[in-house]
């Protein structure tokens, strides 16, 4: 069973994730095209963190950023790859979502990678019912870079929800 609660980037575990989630990046996507928070940014980002737990393990994460009143930002979005493709992610985009929601915001929107390193997480975005778009906030047009969004009136149900 997995439990998702906000995460602190101090936890060891959760900052060995954020090590693993920059590490990915950094080597899958040139350095000008990487986006991610790293380890030492996260007191000051505005991103509320999730950790998705099997157990004693920290399997995911997963944040929020707040950009503008109504919109806000799926961010650090990464799951251990022995975990992948059960359900971890879903859970943490569910409970992003459902953060957003309480906090006023009506949209949702992420960037990610457009190489195959990034395939699988473009294929559970569009599942979960996020569209692709233009860049926003402060990004810029970038081949390395896909942008989505998703109008959180017209999301998903959450996971379990019926």
């Amino acid at each position: 069973m997995i439990k998702i609660d906000i995460a602190d980037p101090k936890d060891k575990q959760i900052s060995d994730l954020i090590g693993i989630h920059t590490a990915y990046g950094d080597a899958h996507y040139p350095s000008e095209s990487n986006t991610h928070v790293y380890l030492d940014e996260y007191e000051t980002s505005g991103v509320l963190l999730f950790g998705a737990w099997k157990g004693d393990e920290c399997v995911g994460i997963a944040g929020l950023k707040s950009l503008t009143g109504e919109h806000g930002e799926l961010k650090s979005m990464h799951v251990l790859e022995q975990t992948r493709g059960k359900g971890v992610g879903t859970h943490l985009i569910d409970t992003v979502i459902k953060a957003a929601n309480e906090r006023g915001l009506n949209r949702l929107s992420l960037e990610t990678g457009s190489r195959e390193a990034s395939a699988a997480a473009r294929r559970l975005y569009a599942k979960i019912g996020f569209e692709y778009c233009g860049p926003f906030g402060g990004y810029r047009e970038d081949p390395n870079c896909v942008f989505m969004t998703m109008c959180l009136a017209q999301a998903i149900k959450p996971f379990g929800s019926k």
